[in-house]
């Protein structure tokens, strides 16, 4: 199976879909879309929905499973790399003013380094800024910055999606209001933020998860049963970590759908779509529910790889990023 064309790629901005392989900026919205040619083979150096994904890990980690470390060295910094930052943080601030839209500096929890092994998932943690994060991985010249990835700011991301009692995954559609990904269907969360630190250093994960279930789709601590790490993995545009985990409710399809109804703020998220957690049902689903992000895809695999093996796996896969797995 063949990887897709360009003209099949979403911006990743507003999610409308690209129609000219060589446009430099997206004729919707006008973001400067990084190509380097007309294939998905591509989409590292494009900054588009990418076709790829690294899978840096795959197993299951409860809470009590989960060791930290902190860790102070930061991001390597160059002249270059910093005046690309800055200059970026200016135009994106421009932007944001003109849409109306809040653009904030705040603090991030950043990935310096993990290990898997059977028995714990070790992450070394530290800090980094929105900003740095949008000037590298999120925004900067990606040819540069992937010869020296320790330029990147790497901010974790958590991305959790959510199992229902009557056994319905759920995920968000991205609503126009956010700055990545717009009309995408994605899975809940964010990143590690400064309101997730914990005494002695660290980031509270586990934590932070329910709390972006909380703001987005209203699902409080105590609707929520077991909630495990499941993977980390990296959509090849930007290349940042995100944990997936998978949280189970003690809430059907129909409750979920209420419980987001009657969230005071939907900003993030303009609908809620769900799939039964059924071996045929994830891909036909993930193939019919466009624009569809990098994570949202791998999450959808994982689960699957994690609920009915490997030989599963291996062609949903193939089936839903077009290349072996």
């Amino acid at each position: 199976m063949t990887q897709s064309s360009l003209t099949d790629m979403y911006c990743p901005k507003c999610g409308d879909q690209l129609a000219e392989a060589q446009r430099s900026e997206c004729p919707a919205c006008g973001w400067a879309l990084r190509r380097a040619g007309a294939t998905a083979n591509n989409a590292r150096e494009c900054g588009l929905e990418a076709a790829g994904l690294v899978i840096d890990l795959f197993g299951r980690y409860a809470q009590d499973r989960l060791v930290q470390s902190w860790s102070d060295i930061p991001r390597r910094s160059t002249a270059q790399v910093d005046e690309a930052i800055a200059a970026t943080w200016e135009c994106e601030r421009t932007q944001a003013a003109r849409d109306g839209r809040a653009l904030f500096n705040g603090e991030l929890g950043r990935l310096v380094r993990v290990e898997a092994t059977a028995s714990a998932l070790r992450l070394e943690l530290g800090t980094t800024c929105y900003r740095d994060f949008l000037g590298t991985n999120l925004r900067g010249d990606f040819l540069a910055t992937s010869e020296h990835p320790d330029e990147l700011a790497n901010p974790l991301g958590t991305s959790v999606i959510v199992l229902t009692d009557d056994g319905f995954l759920a995920f968000g559609r991205r609503s126009e209001q956010v700055n990545y990904h717009a009309r995408h269907l994605h899975a809940f969360g964010g990143m590690l933020e400064d309101a997730d630190r914990i005494t002695g250093g660290g980031y509270d994960v586990f934590g932070a998860a329910v709390r972006e279930l909380g703001e987005e789709i209203n699902v409080r601590p105590e609707m929520i049963g077991e909630i495990v790490i499941f993977g980390l993995v990296r959509d090849t545009s930007i290349m940042q970590p995100e944990l997936l985990l998978e949280a189970s409710v003690r809430l059907s399809r129909e409750e979920l759908e209420e419980q987001y109804r009657s969230a005071t703020e939907r900003d993030e998220h303009c609908r809620i779509e769900l799939v039964p957690a059924e071996r045929d049902a994830i891909v036909p689903f993930i193939e019919g529910a466009a624009p569809v992000t990098a994570v949202a895809k791998g999450a959808s695999v994982l689960f699957g790889r994690s609920r009915w093996g490997d030989s599963w796996y291996e062609r949903a896969y193939c089936q839903v990023f077009g290349q072996v797995a």
